[in-house]
């Protein structure tokens, strides 16, 4: 079992967030930190999360890129309660990035 704590932090650490100037996904860096056998945990309900904010799809014919962000965000943290808001603020930052997709 994955502590909600654990998942809040891998978060961010999966994707760059606070360390990289962009998104950069790196399975690479949970193994670094959390060793094989918890980063084989973590990976699939982080790329869950990160799937589900590319899912997304704002009406850019109505959103900014802010406007979206501020939704995902919203969103997100309606589906997700127990993400802290630094790993909210990791996917949006992630999404702000990879909203073309």
């Amino acid at each position: 079992m994955l502590d909600q704590k654990l998942i809040n932090e891998a978060v961010a650490l999966y994707i760059g967030h606070g360390v990289l100037a962009h998104p950069c996904e790196s399975p690479e860096r949970l193994k670094e930190k959390y060793g094989d056998k918890t980063s084989e945990l973590l990976l699939p309900v982080i790329k869950k999360l990160f799937d589900e904010a590319d899912s997304f799809k704002p009406d850019w014919s109505l959103d900014t890129l802010n406007t979206a962000c501020a939704k995902l965000k919203k969103r997100m943290q309606e589906h997700h309660p127990s993400l802290d808001p630094n790993a909210i603020n990791a996917i949006e930052w992630a999404f702000s990035y990879w909203w073309w997709k």
